[in-house]
């Protein structure tokens, strides 16, 4: 379903996000529909807490929005709290969570990987 097909459909899932961030303790602060060239449409949720919270949160959201509240648009969250996870275990997250929304990690430019290996090798040397 597009998002902005219906406002009262779009009000209806904002409602059941704002619900599903406070069962994990995280405000919402502000939702924005935004379109990208390379996505589409996008739901961008902003939360006040800590990224533990925020991806925990977002990753159940991710897990059951087309279920759950029938759309199968990208949800992205940014939080403003404080990076209390691994970066380890934060990539480990986000990565699931990409993947259950089907949105693959790209760049605006290209580059040579090897070449870039290579400085960083050298750096280290």
């Amino acid at each position: 379903m597009s998002l902005q097909a219906k406002d009262l459909d779009l009000q209806r899932i904002i409602r059941e996000i704002c619900e599903l961030f406070r069962r994990y303790g995280a405000a919402v602060i502000s939702t924005e529909l935004k379109i990208s060239p390379q996505l589409g449409q996008y739901l961008l949720v902003y939360v006040d807490a800590p990224a533990s919270t925020a991806m925990k949160a977002w990753l159940e959201l991710v897990s059951h929005a087309k279920k759950l509240l029938g759309i199968t648009v990208p949800i992205f969250v940014k939080w403003n709290g404080d990076c209390d996870l691994k970066p380890e275990e934060l990539g480990a997250m986000l990565g699931r969570i990409l993947a259950d929304m089907d949105v693959h990690p790209a760049t605006m430019e290209t580059f040579d990987i090897v070449e870039l290996l290579k400085e960083e090798y050298e750096k280290e040397l």
